[in-house]
């Protein structure tokens, strides 16, 4: 599914200088509830992280590979949702002061709206396992 991967190469494409920018990305491949998630938690928690330490990683230095569907299923409120598992790799010398290794697994829920997969919110190992548990385990 592009749509994974496409909101995750913009996810970690920063310019601490132009906190607006990250947002409108985010706004175009986000579901409403996720552009929610990311514009009152995600951006506040992050954006003062990155003006202390200048973060800036260009679209060049991330590169994102999709390993494919954890989990998917169907919710009575949002319809078909999955959670896709990302390959996520940024350059050495474009880390975020969060990061430990240039090389991460993500797993990002999508959802649909206008018939189109959009980003829902970023899970964890965790949440799969006990979604696979409650959908009968459809991977």
């Amino acid at each position: 599914q592009d749509a994974a991967a496409q909101f995750a190469k913009a996810f970690y494409t920063v310019n601490y200088q132009d906190p607006q920018g990250l947002l409108v990305s985010f706004k175009e491949l986000s579901t409403d509830d996720g552009y929610t998630i990311l514009e009152e938690s995600v951006a506040p928690a992050l954006w003062p992280k990155f003006v202390e330490a200048k973060t800036v990683t260009a679209s060049s230095q991330v590169s994102v590979t999709d390993q494919g569907v954890a989990v998917e299923g169907f919710s009575q409120i949002g319809g078909l949702w999955q959670i896709r598992i990302l390959s996520i790799t940024i350059t050495q010398d474009a880390l975020w002061p969060t990061m430990k290794s240039p090389t991460f697994t993500a797993f990002v829920m999508l959802g649909q709206q206008e018939g189109e997969w959009r980003f829902v919110s970023f899970s964890s190992q965790q949440q799969i396992d006990q979604l696979k548990q409650s959908t009968g385990g459809s991977s």
